[in-house]
């Protein structure tokens, strides 16, 4: 206390100017009673009062009026003031007369407060602090956070950052230190501003030129960057928990990427603050919207979501609320909103209403509670949309044109055209179809197939996992043009079949056709010498969608089974939607095949996915002429019965079907189909390799109700509609999409204008908290994901209100536009506050070992994402592609065994997608890449406002080990040497100064140079040792070099990425 209290006295004195002593409500903000002075002793409410009764007596006598005790409310001076039979709580200006002190100083279990069960003592400094404050007349102020913003009178000319800072230091009486060497600072704020580390050259550059604005330009290069957009991005993905898979159960992979990259766009961008809250939160509102915009929207559905069978989709729609009213609160608000769900907040102002009436906004959002993956990728996730960049989307829309000129062309009807048709109807009436018997027939596992009076065979006994079917016939000299398979329903079938699952589907995988020499032998076997029959050409009756992202296309073709397994082997044409009802499958050669005599037909239909996806009952069939036509009997009713009436009879509809009939399978046109068909499947091809996302749809708002104790079966709550929190400032007069209306209903574009709105200070507060911490390491104050009672006060609130106003206002030197992130983090990164060194002398380190008041800078381990980056930076890997889908580096084998629902296995990339920046690596929740977890990275199942620094020895076994920093290290000595020469001292500088930025000393020089001696001899000694080092990581050694003297490199480079210099930001 003696240390900070000058400075204490000073920072009350300002807050007595404007801050008003609250009454209901007081810790929340402002109310309607007169200022009083801070206790004079330079006890002050915020900083050293409210926390000790935030964290000791709040949870039962503060905010939650549900499960307040005794009647007694300790968060307003009307509540710790009440009478209570003539004694009070705090009798202002008379600490003996407190029943509070009282009873914090009691000895008796049944009297002290806190009561022991609760584990929270009040210690003997803090009472002390409590009665220095009640002695001074208990002025409750209103919260720092939620205190009007009002822009602060710098207390000296020059930049307001250093004369807030400066004067703090002078009251106390601590000389700061002075400004970093020019090496460490370019490191430093290309860290801070690019999450990447300068290149020795561009350190080169920036210490050669003696002018007085270098820093400055260096500066603006650096936020000019895409690097600063990226490093911008991973500090938003973590507060809004984008993650690239759904979080709950399966924890299946959901495609959101071209979220991240709008916000790198955006942040490239400079895009103000204001309209970057609008665009996510409502996107999707905007009047004419585009597609970028809505893809900002999508920020609405990063969410955690479910694809469990059995979950309730009542419950899990009101989990993705609150959800949302966390994250909202949490990234915007910085606040703990998500406290009270079940209860009013124990600690702030927040109420349940203020909860449910948060949701209310996102009420509009289109959703479903559980979610169904076999719905294919355009619906697996709800509403979907199509992503395309601008290229991407005029590419598309010439396969449009293309197609459009295809389908043109085969509709456009001519004289000839219809003399054909009469013709194909001629054709088509005379069943060109044979019905075949086989000779001999075997199913695989047991099954047996009985041959019905229909000329069909049923399938009985066992049901094999996968199996094939094969049959003989004996066929007469002639064409073989095509081999009809028809599908057919039966009582003792599952569903009725015509499959044997237990769904009644099939599957048939692949169907081959081979001749044989009758003399060869009837075996329903396959025989080597057996002639197969090449098959182009397939149609069917219908064609499954349903779990069509297990299929190349989406659907379950026809083709899949003639296309020789190309699609997979348990792929192939299938029916799900269709059981129940007989289905036919056509398959023909590119030309009819002649038989010979004495010849057999060997048909296999082979059918292979799992379990039990076989054909129940089925008749084959032969055709002598090429067909697409199953024949009058197969035909649909209204075809047959328009094919039967001579054309002047036929009715304009009967002719319009004949005519599509004749488009869709006369052989005729077969030229003009195929063409519209290569069109269609170009345009299927490159819209396969473009991304579905889930985007926001609105759509009529869902009640909303107040949940008692956050129960989502107990509907008896009120119905709220969308409120901003009730104690905020604007929380009632948002401005409404039609002030003439009726109480309009507010959307999320209310919520959004709110959010910025020039009223609101806590999401500018709350923002220049954070950018400083970008900064600095900490926040001013240092919980940056609560910053209500259970937060810390700044250490210079009249900085953090400067800098608040400076987003919400402008910069005022030089003139600014509001909301302008990139002008507040130049004015920060450009004082001599930042500038200054991060080493200062023991007496000042003792004095603030905390740094607190800013004599010094910080020094910390760099976040997951940059320590990759900087290891790839310094090895010269690092692949500077901006955008584009989450790529999978190196993993461990194994990690993923048991994700389940579907099974995976991590695939790592091939090439350039190895060695891209952290930021894009894959993120799955429930498995976050394991090197990115040892160095803190988050989940992102829940909004992360800062992320914690450990310190353990996996983090230096994953530098040492992971074969990502293996390599690493080899492409840093292979660097070295064909860069710095044969001298080993040279090499060595080399790798230093590649890692750490500055010239390293001539002993660190030594030391490295003298560790890749020894290791040069020890693998000389033990030539498999070095090739087994070599070989990890796909990047291939270069030809020619020696391969013992880069093994003892890589080594001394191993150690030099895994300095604790390299990784950390000084």
């Amino acid at each position: 206390m003696a240390m900070i209290r000058q400075a204490t006295i000073r920072r009350a004195r300002w807050q007595a100017s404007v801050v008003l002593l609250v009454g209901v409500g007081a810790v929340a903000g402002p109310a309607t009673h007169a200022a009083e002075a801070p206790a004079p002793s330079g006890v002050r409410f915020d900083r050293d009062i409210l926390p000790i009764l935030a964290d000791t007596c709040f949870a039962c006598h503060g905010p939650d009026a549900a499960n307040r005790q005794a009647d007694l409310r300790l968060d307003t001076l009307e509540g710790a003031t009440a009478p209570r039979d003539g004694s009070p709580a705090i009798v202002p200006g008379n600490p003996a007369a407190s029943v509070l002190l009282e009873r914090l100083r009691s000895t008796d279990p049944d009297v002290v407060m806190p009561p022991p069960g609760t584990n929270k003592v009040v210690t003997p400094e803090q009472r002390e602090k409590l009665e220095a404050w009640i002695a001074s007349g208990a002025p409750y102020e209103g919260h720092w956070a939620y205190r009007p913003l009002v822009r602060p009178l710098p207390p000296a000319a020059g930049p307001a950052i250093d004369a807030f800072i400066e004067r703090e230091l002078a009251d106390e009486g601590i000389e700061p230190v002075g400004a970093a060497d020019r090496a460490t600072l370019a490191r430093r704020v290309s860290l801070d501003l690019t999450g990447l580390p300068p290149e020795p050259a561009e350190i080169d550059a920036f210490l050669a030129d003696p002018s007085q604005e270098a820093y400055e330009l260096y500066v603006d290069r650096l936020l000019a960057s895409p690097a600063h957009a990226e490093r911008m991005a991973a500090w938003w993905l973590d507060l809004v928990r984008y993650a690239d898979s759904v979080g709950y159960h399966g924890d299946q992979e959901v495609t959101v990427w071209p979220y991240r990259d709008w916000v790198i766009r955006a942040f490239a961008e400079n895009m103000p603050f204001d309209r970057f809250t609008r665009e996510q939160l409502a996107g999707d509102l905007l009047p004419g919207n585009t597609l970028d915009q809505r893809v900002a929207a999508a920020y609405n559905r990063l969410g955690m979501m479910s694809a469990e069978g059995g979950a309730q989709a009542e419950e899990y729609l009101l989990k993705y609320a609150a959800d949302r009213v966390r994250d909202v609160s949490g990234a915007w608000l910085g606040s703990t909103l998500g406290c009270a769900e079940c209860h009013d907040h124990k600690y702030d102002p927040f109420t349940m209403r203020d909860f449910y009436s948060m949701a209310a906004y996102f009420a509009d959002i289109e959703e479903r509670g559980v979610y169904d993956i076999g719905q294919g990728r355009e619906r697996a996730w709800g509403r979907m949309e199509l992503f395309t960049t601008p290229e991407q989307a005029a590419e598309l829309s010439a396969l449009d044109e293309r197609i459009a000129t295809a389908k043109l062309d085969l509709e456009t009807d001519t004289a000839s055209l219809a003399a054909a048709r009469e013709g194909w109807i001629e054709r088509v009436k005379r069943n060109p179809w044979k019905t075949l018997a086989p000779v001999t027939s075997a199913a695989s596992g047991g099954a047996t197939l009985a041959l019905q009076d229909d000329g069909s065979l049923l399938a009985s006994g066992p049901r094999p996992e996968t199996g094939d079917t094969t049959l003989v016939f004996e066929v007469p000299p002639g064409s073989l043009a095509g081999l009809r398979l028809e599908t057919l329903t039966h009582d003792s079938l599952p569903q009725k079949g015509p499959g044997r699952a237990d769904n009644g589907n099939l599957v048939v995988s692949e169907v081959t056709l081979a001749l044989r020499s009758a003399a060869a032998g009837k075996e329903a076997t396959s025989h080597a010498d057996d002639k197969p029959v090449p098959l182009t050409h397939a149609v069917a009756s219908f064609e499954q969608s349903v779990a069509g992202d297990i299929t190349p296309s989406g659907k379950w073709l026809a083709a899949y089974a003639i296309d020789g397994r190309q699609s997979g082997d348990n792929v192939g044409w299938s029916i799900h939607e269709q059981v129940g009802r007989d289905q036919w499958l056509i398959v023909r050669p590119n030309a009819p095949v002649e038989i010979p005599a004495d010849t057999l037909l060997v048909v296999t239909i082979e059918q292979h996915h799992p379990v039990g996806y076989q054909v129940g009952r089925f008749r084959l069939a032969v055709a002598a002429e090429a067909t697409d036509d199953p024949g009058p009997g197969l035909l649909p009713e209204p075809v047959r019965i328009a094919s039967g009436k001579p054309a002047a009879e036929r009715t304009a509809e009967e002719t319009a079907l004949l005519v599509e009939r004749f488009r869709g399978s006369a052989p005729e046109l077969a030229g003009r189909r195929e063409a519209l068909a290569a069109a269609q499947r170009a345009r299927k091809d490159f819209v396969d390799r473009l991304p579905y996302i889930p985007v926001t749809v609105a759509v009529e708002p869902r009640s909303v109700r107040i949940l008692p104790r956050g129960n989502w079966m107990d509907r008896s709550g009120e119905v709220v509609t969308p409120t901003a929190p009730a104690f905020l400032p604007g929380a009632s007069t948002a401005a409404a999409p039609d002030p003439a209306a009726a109480a309009p209903r507010r959307t999320r574009l209310d919520l959004a204008a709110w959010m910025t709105a020039p009223s609101n200070p806590l999401v500018p507060r709350v923002l220049a908290n954070r950018l400083w911490a970008i900064c600095f390491g900490q926040g001013l104050s240092r919980r940056l994901d609560d910053h209500g009672a259970q937060g810390e006060p700044p250490s210079h609130p009249e900085l953090l209100d400067w800098l608040a106003s400076d987003l919400r206002d402008g910069t005022v030197e030089p003139s600014g536009t509001p909301w302008n992130l990139r002008a507040v983090l130049r004015e920060i990164v450009t004082s001599r506050a930042y500038q200054r060194s991060s080493t200062a002398p023991r007496a000042a380190v003792e004095r603030d070992p905390e740094n607190r008041l800013l004599g010094r800078q910080n020094r910390l381990r760099v976040e997951a994402e940059m320590v990759r980056d900087t290891a790839l930076s310094a090895a010269g890997l690092l692949v500077r592609t901006v955008g584009g889908p989450s790529v999978k580096p190196y993993q461990p084998e194994g990690y993923w065994d048991y994700l389940n629902f579907p099974q995976r296995t991590w695939q790592a990339d091939k090439g350039e997608s190895l060695y891209r920046r952290g930021l894009y690596t894959h993120w799955q929740r429930q498995y976050l890449h394991p090197a990115m977890m040892v160095f803190d990275a988050p989940s992102r199942e829940e909004c992360t406002a800062r992320r914690p620094r450990s310190n353990t020895p996996l983090q230096a076994l994953v530098l040492l080990n992971d074969p990502e920093y293996v390599e690493a290290a080899r492409a840093l000595a292979t660097k070295s040497m064909a860069e710095a020469g044969p001298e080993p001292r040279a090499r060595a500088r080399f790798l230093l100064r590649r890692a750490v930025g500055r010239d390293p000393s001539d002993a660190e020089v030594a030391v490295v140079a003298e560790l890749a001696t020894a290791e040069q001899a020890r693998f000389a000694a033990d030539a498999g040792a070095a090739e087994k080092l070599l070989s990890i990581g796909e990047l291939p050694a270069p030809p020619g070099v020696d391969r013992i003297e880069l093994a003892a490199w890589t080594t001394a480079a191993r150690a030099v990425l895994n300095m604790q210099e390299t990784f950390t930001r000084n």
